[in-house]
């Protein structure tokens, strides 16, 4: 935002590491000091990505035919476009309903803010490090306009933060509590005071971003970590002929049920291995894909920490419906 009024600013990593810090320690201060709040935290943040959302595609979607400009054309949208960048019952149907209801909004918006751009080439070039104020600034025409845009955006991110954050950081100390992680009388501790653990956060990930930033996003990108999880949690039932798993409402009995986990299985090795090929030929050292490196060292790293810690944790209890 800073960049729309000062043309000649030059973005530095540091930069970068200080509004890194900000996002991350702010919304950790909010978790761990305004547990009570939360919940209309919650209901506030919701409302503002709802509107925001409504706001943002109403704006994007007019003004690009105000004061002689024009929309993109379909022909480039749908055609010319192209990716230069590289509970048992209620817990599913919310994955279910947020999966679904995040796939629509976010096509919708995709869709429209596609016909907002008139300067591909201006987007790729800009000096901003979010290219998504450019889009914004073409569709508006007015920088007031793209700064209030990207405010929105930013606070719809803020919310996305601590939620990621209070989700990792509560699995943590399950972990924790459970004697299932280094330190874990340290990170398992809850506080009388504040009546929740306290997250014990570093800035070690964030420093990354100084050395290199390609590594820093194949360190924190989905991929590395999730897809990994899930692969596991689909591969050791299903090599067991799935008699670990408990079923659910949702369980799929049978032949079926196999099938679909095989097909689960491999269609996640594979992904796993396409986000491992490197972002451009030739490959050097400034530029390669680390998620390879990150892949295979905590696969180590934590296979190894698990055949250590196997011998006192017993696993959570499984509780019969």
């Amino acid at each position: 935002m800073y960049s729309m009024h000062q043309p000649d600013y030059k973005a530095e990593r540091w930069h970068v590491f200080i509004c890194y810090l900000i996002i991350v320690w702010g919304s950790c201060a909010v978790l761990m000091f305004a547990n009570r709040l939360l919940p209309r935290l919650n209901i506030v943040l919701t409302t503002i990505i709802l509107g925001g959302w409504l706001i943002t595609i109403i704006v994007i979607a007019v003004m690009p035919s105000k004061g002689g400009r024009s929309h993109a054309s379909s022909d480039f949208v749908w055609v010319t476009w192209q990716n230069n960048t590289g509970p048992s019952r209620n817990i599913p149907k919310a994955m279910g309903i947020q999966i679904i209801s995040s796939f629509v909004t976010a096509f919708i918006f995709l869709i429209i803010l596609f016909y907002a751009i008139s300067d591909f080439d201006g987007v790729l070039s800009t000096i901003a490090q979010l290219p998504l104020t450019e889009i914004y600034y073409q569709a508006t025409g007015i920088k007031a306009g793209a700064i209030g845009l990207t405010v929105i955006s930013l606070l719809s991110l803020m919310g996305s933060v601590m939620g990621s954050l209070f989700t990792s950081s509560r699995i943590f100390w399950t972990l924790a509590r459970d004697d299932a992680t280094p330190f874990s009388r340290f990170f398992g501790h809850v506080s009388r005071r504040w009546k929740n653990p306290l997250m014990q956060f570093c800035t070690i990930m964030g420093c990354i971003y100084l050395g290199s930033d390609v590594a820093f996003e194949a360190f924190v990108a989905p991929s590395s970590f999730s897809r990994r999880s899930l692969t596991s949690r689909l591969c050791f039932p299903f090599l067991k002929k799935r008699a670990s798993i408990v079923p659910g409402p949702f369980f799929i009995k049978g032949i079926p049920g196999f099938v679909i986990n095989s097909i689960s299985c491999a269609y996640m090795m594979i992904f796993i291995v396409f986000y491992c090929f490197p972002y451009s030929l030739p490959v050097d050292a400034e530029y390669m894909n680390y998620l390879c490196l990150i892949a295979g060292g905590l696969t180590v790293l934590l296979g190894g920490w698990w055949i250590w810690v196997r011998r006192r944790y017993a696993g959570l209890p499984v509780l019969a419906a």
